[in-house]
């Protein structure tokens, strides 16, 4: 069986992580006007492969995927998928995680990266800007919106 990106199925998680990475890189280059890809995935088979290759060594690695796919859907006015995203990155934040991997002794996992924090802020303005705009106005939604905004300060 073939995967999207025309390659066999295997149970490498390297080899998974590669194609997510390529993929999402692949679908970000697609919007620029210069690249065509003509067996590109969509942005829900992107995401399946990030997801699919769970947990990532590095999750900051993990959260950079998530957070430029978020980017990429919010401009195509996924906002769906972008709340999907959005909800998936958000997980990943350092200080629900910090204590849980005691098989690294990499104090990057103890002590959060400032670039997760930064993707996170990223992530919390892009939630803003899909819950904002599939509000319809609607109070509970706005509010959300708001809270998303301040929770990206």
């Amino acid at each position: 069986a073939r995967d999207t990106l025309g390659h066999e199925n295997q149970a490498d998680p390297q080899l998974s992580h590669c194609r997510a990475i390529v993929a999402t890189e692949m679908i970000e280059k697609l919007g620029n006007g210069i690249w065509d890809f003509p067996n590109c995935p969509s942005l829900n088979e992107v995401y399946d492969l990030i997801k699919a290759t769970s947990p990532w060594e590095d999750r900051d690695v993990e959260l950079e995927l998530l957070t430029k796919l978020m980017g990429i859907a919010v401009t195509q006015k996924e906002y769906g998928i972008a709340t999907t995203l959005a909800e998936a990155a958000l997980q990943l934040e350092p200080s629900n995680h910090a204590h849980q991997d005691h098989t690294h002794q990499n104090q990057k996992r103890i002590h959060p990266s400032v670039m997760a924090y930064e993707l996170l802020s990223h992530t919390c303005c892009l939630l803003g800007q899909s819950i904002e705009a599939t509000a319809n106005g609607g109070r509970p939604q706005v509010e959300k919106a708001i809270e998303a905004y301040f929770n990206s300060a």
